[in-house]
């Protein structure tokens, strides 16, 4: 970039770069260093979206980096439904293109995440998550041979039911984790990914267990 900064396949690969950077520090706890590099990330797709306002591919790009959730505030929570606004508008543009409809249910998941039953958000959560999770079934419907749809649908019934444990509905977060199971074991009897999916179900009896505990006390 120093050498070069023109070209945009170079302002990209940067771009990309501090989105991982932003995963790297998050996982080591330097909240303020992912702050900054996901400051870095926007900026940099910001001016490429200037340059090129017509590319979808940047749109989409810029709308993958912004919905990334660093601390939980109300930053992320701006960013994040401006990824909305992006990720709605592109597959209104290209309603049967699946990177699309990925983004927008992906978009919808972090979102979710960013609610809490404790000022009244969860029910709005639940709402973005059961869209997510439409979308997510028909890409996995449609598309049967490719397991990432599958997996991460099972990872959305997941975040329901965690959604629906903590705003004390035990019964709906069992049927989430029932679902989530019935996927997951689909795709053991056809040999997807057999670790991913054995973790999938050691996590599901997990959350069995403490929704019997819960009922129990």
């Amino acid at each position: 970039m120093k050498e070069d900064p023109s070209p945009s396949a170079y302002q990209l690969a940067l771009a990309r770069a501090c989105k991982d950077q932003v995963r790297i520090r998050i996982a080591l706890g330097e909240i303020e260093g992912a702050e900054s590099s996901l400051r870095k990330a926007i900026a940099i797709m910001e001016s490429l979206l200037t340059s090129h306002p017509a590319s979808a591919s940047y749109r989409h790009e810029l709308a993958d980096i912004l919905s990334m959730n660093v601390a939980f505030r109300e930053e992320d929570s701006e960013r994040s439904l401006r990824a909305l606004d992006l990720s709605e508008a592109l597959v209104k543009e290209h309603p049967n293109a699946p990177q699309y409809l990925t983004l927008k249910a992906s978009v919808l998941s972090r979102i979710a995440l960013l609610g809490s039953p404790s000022d009244n958000r969860g029910e709005k959560s639940l709402q973005r998550l059961g869209e997510a999770i439409e979308i997510q079934s028909d890409l996995a419907r449609r598309f049967p041979d490719v397991p990432l749809y599958s997996i991460t649908l099972v990872q959305y019934h997941l975040q329901q039911s965690e959604v629906y444990f903590a705003l004390r509905r035990p019964e709906k977060a069992r049927e989430s984790i029932t679902t989530a199971a019935a996927i997951a074991e689909t795709m053991q009897e056809k040999g997807v990914s057999q670790p991913l999916v054995k973790s999938f179900l050691d996590r599901i009896r997990e959350r069995r267990a403490n929704l019997e505990e819960k009922k129990n006390e």
